[in-house]
């Protein structure tokens, strides 16, 4: 285990230790827990980070990731594009607390005083207060004044300079009558000046403010998540397309971006009424 902890030379985001025991967590925080709405999932999210040199430990640590839980058509187009994800179950492996708990002595508290203040995007851990249906962004990358993107669709390659952008997942998530959560997880990179625009949704309209979106449609991820469980993603052994941009650092340092549900409401004696989630377009462009 500390062998894996010195060779990782992992940056984690956040330096609170993900409690995965029930007792620990329990005890980790003193207030009660406010009562959420019925449809309502918490995702925490927490970011690692490893230096290049050390294929070897990762071949390890891809051994305890299950990919094959996830739709193999979407996961061979993830990898063509330089990226690579799969599901942690339980128990949480050797690796993982390590990199966890190799960080906590070197950030600030999870969502705590600073957290906000980050100069770095994934040097933080916090959670996601979701509602069904209402899809939430992680931020994967700082503000760049240009980024420039490579995908493919499967028959050519394609590229595009945007301005003022950076990398970032759109995460939706439907929770389940039998517990578990259906999560929708999209590559894209926001860009442009932020500006305000109609959305409508629940048959009413509102006002969204952001900047401008280039979603990754055909490169949609669907995941059924235990409570508990985690995906994971990050970018390949040599990363080349949008995971390169989304996933690689200077020097070679590769990020590592971590989903896990924390928290759901269904209960399967009294909530029966989810709907299953909308199909997400998965044909490339």
């Amino acid at each position: 285990m500390g062998i894996l902890a010195l060779a990782l030379l992992v940056m984690l985001a956040g330096c609170a230790r993900w409690d995965f025991s029930e007792s620990t967590r329990a005890a980790a925080w003193q207030l009660p827990s406010p009562r959420l709405p019925p449809d309502a999932v918490v995702l925490e999210v927490a970011f690692g980070r490893v230096r290049p040199g050390i294929a070897g430990q990762l071949t390890e640590i891809w051994k305890g990731i299950d990919e094959q839980r996830l739709d193999p058509q979407v996961r061979r187009r993830l990898a063509a594009n330089g990226i690579r994800c799969g599901i942690v179950s339980q128990p949480v492996p050797g690796w993982l607390d390590d990199m966890i708990e190799a960080q906590m002595q070197t950030h600030g508290t999870f969502n705590g005083p600073g957290a906000e203040a980050a100069a770095d995007v994934t040097a933080k851990q916090y959670r996601l207060q979701m509602r069904k249906g209402q899809p939430a962004t992680i931020q994967l990358s700082q503000a760049s004044e240009s980024l420039t993107a490579l995908w493919t669709d499967g028959e050519a390659w394609r590229g595009e300079t945007f301005s003022d952008a950076h990398a970032a997942l759109s995460v939706v998530c439907y929770p389940k009558d039998d517990g578990h959560v259906a999560v929708q997880l999209l590559p894209m990179i926001e860009h442009g000046t932020p500006r305000g625009r109609p959305v409508g949704g629940d048959g009413v309209w509102h006002i969204e403010y952001g900047k401008d979106k280039h979603r990754f449609d055909w490169l949609a991820l669907n995941a059924d998540l235990a409570p508990g469980e985690i995906l994971a993603m990050t970018a390949t052994d040599e990363p080349a397309g949008l995971g390169k941009v989304f996933f690689q650092r200077k020097a070679g340092e590769t990020v590592w971006v971590f989903l896990r549900v924390a928290q759901v409401q269904q209960d399967e004696l009294f909530g029966a009424t989810t709907a299953p989630p909308p199909a997400m377009e998965n044909s490339a462009p």
